[in-house]
């Protein structure tokens, strides 16, 4: 299935997840909670803008400690290629992982 979010990798003739429409969730005013969705059926709900960071081709998604809100305790480096969709949490199903 293919979304507005999504562009054609050139190289590859595979569709990923565009940096900018995740960059467009992370920047937008006020901030909606959001989740990025995984091909693999895994999704991770962006609850900050400062728990994930956007790379030209991945994300770097960080969890805060347990009782924190400001010592990261894990993070996870996920391929925009693996990444379906995003959408905001209001209007996703509660599956998430982060």
């Amino acid at each position: 299935m293919t979304h507005e979010c999504v562009e054609t990798c050139l190289s590859c003739d595979v569709s990923v997840l565009a940096p900018s429409q995740i960059l467009s969730y992370i920047k937008a005013q006020p901030f909606r909670p959001f989740r990025v969705q995984m091909a693999s059926g895994n999704g991770f709900d962006i609850k900050h803008p400062e728990i994930i960071k956007v790379g030209k081709n991945f994300a770097i998604v960080f969890t805060y400690a347990p009782g924190q809100d400001v010592l990261v305790d894990e993070w996870e480096t996920v391929s925009l290629m693996l990444a379906e969709s995003v959408s905001h949490l209001d209007s996703a199903t509660a599956h998430g992982n982060n």
